[in-house]
């Protein structure tokens, strides 16, 4: 993901008091960005982490002149769908059979910047 030559990457990390809390990592195509990755710790769950990095993700996609950011998520994750939502993204469309193991179709996001 992070090996010379790839795509400009956005990555951003949550700490406190020296504690991983969480991070984010994006990559910027043209004016979009696609949101790869969010993973918040249990210490950093229900204290606005997660809501903290998007808005953060945000405010480095408009210095980078992004228009637009967007993600996937399996269907059946409704927690993050909900988290996704509240963020200010809507469902933009489904990729069929998508994720494997199990087999699912993944809902697309976007939201504009």
């Amino acid at each position: 993901m992070f090996e010379d030559g790839e795509t400009d990457r956005i990555s951003l990390v949550a700490e406190e008091g020296g504690v991983l809390l969480g991070f984010l990592v994006a990559r910027k195509i043209g004016d979009e960005c696609e949101l790869q990755s969010i993973v918040v710790a249990e210490a950093g769950r229900h204290r606005g982490v997660g809501s903290k990095l998007i808005g953060a993700l945000i405010g480095s996609g408009r210095d980078r002149k992004i228009n637009r950011i967007f993600l996937e998520v399996r269907e059946s994750n409704g927690i993050a769908r909900s988290f996704y939502e509240a963020c200010g993204f809507s469902m933009a469309g489904r990729r069929n059979s998508y994720y494997n193991d199990p087999p699912e179709d993944a809902v697309l996001y976007t939201l504009t910047v």
